[in-house]
């Protein structure tokens, strides 16, 4: 017996509305005022491989339409001349005349295959350059972090350094003063006996002080307005970090969904695969012939023709995405 793994449909859980609303948020990202080189190329590939799978979905269905007629064309004609197993084989081999003349130019087996497997590489190509494009946001995402994290930092040391700014600024201009009061009332008073030189001194240490104090509130203002732009850059990384967290979610929707038209056509590949193995088999004497259920082989056929006709129809959709 040939071991099928077709689908009957188009694979499920693919939401293609969803799919579709997803596809064409890609061809906006460009417009967004997040700007930066890295998550630009990747945006760039992202649409590259989004036109990809429009135009390789289109084709599918197209080639998934032939392909069903092949087999149905096939199962009519074997079905008609009521052929033994090794006549199928032999059919399939050396191609006769009768058959040839059904397939009216259709499809062998052997270029079935090829065209399954072409369509799924294609799918699976994709869906790796997916996978890469979605690591290199991925590494984006904890660089700008890193960015945040740093900026943060530097924006919470900045604001704890101007809660005591002017604090300082006071006590050195007091200091200063009385280093300068001192030198000052001595002076004074060796000249002046009457004047009193502590009246100096304080009155250096005030000025000083309040010079301080204005300095301090100068030099606080300065370092708020710092640790205020380190605020706003760190946002903006936020910004870009939720920005390119949205479009590794969209990539992963985009993703998810390819794998399951992967595996829709990996199934098809399998099948043909047992096909051609069997066949490969039963020339060179491998298997038992007898053994051989000609229905059930026939049957497999019938799902695989409906599985491809079935995937033709609700695929469909694709071809009105812009």
């Amino acid at each position: 017996m040939i071991q099928t793994n077709v689908e009957n449909k188009l694979p499920s859980n693919i939401d293609i509305s969803q799919l579709k609303t997803v596809l064409e948020r890609f061809m906006s990202y460009p417009d967004s005022r997040i700007k930066d080189f890295l998550v630009e190329r990747e945006i760039r590939r992202i649409q590259i491989q989004a036109q990809i799978f429009k135009n390789l979905t289109i084709f599918s269905i197209d080639r998934s339409k032939s392909l069903s007629k092949s087999y149905e064309f096939l199962l009519k004609g074997f079905e008609k001349d009521k052929l033994s197993f090794r006549g199928l084989k032999n059919t399939f081999l050396q191609n006769s005349n009768s058959i040839g003349s059904l397939l009216n130019s259709e499809l062998t087996i052997t270029k079935m295959f090829q065209e399954c497997e072409r369509i799924r590489m294609a799918y699976h190509n994709i869906n790796k350059t997916l996978a890469n494009v979605s690591d290199n946001l991925e590494d984006r995402i904890r660089e700008f972090k890193i960015q945040k994290f740093d900026l943060n930092r530097e924006a919470l040391n900045l604001q704890s350094e101007a809660k005591y700014a002017q604090a300082e600024c006071v006590v050195l201009g007091g200091s200063f003063g009385v280093f300068v009061g001192i030198i000052a009332g001595v002076g004074v008073g060796s000249y002046m006996v009457p004047f009193d030189g502590g009246v100096v001194v304080l009155s250096t240490v005030l000025a000083s002080m309040c010079a301080g104090s204005l300095f301090g509130q100068i030099l606080e203002e300065k370092i708020n307005k710092a640790a205020q732009n380190k605020t706003r850059k760190a946002d903006k990384i936020y910004e870009k970090v939720e920005y390119v967290s949205k479009i590794v979610e969209d990539v992963e929707t985009f993703k998810s969904s390819v794998q399951k038209f992967e595996k829709f056509w990996t199934g098809h590949v399998e099948h043909l695969t047992s096909v051609q193995q069997i066949i490969e088999n039963s020339s060179k004497g491998d298997i038992d012939l007898k053994h051989i259920n000609i229905q059930t082989i026939f049957n497999d056929w019938n799902r695989a023709k409906n599985s491809l006709y079935n995937y033709g129809i609700s695929a469909e959709d694709f071809r009105i995405w812009p």
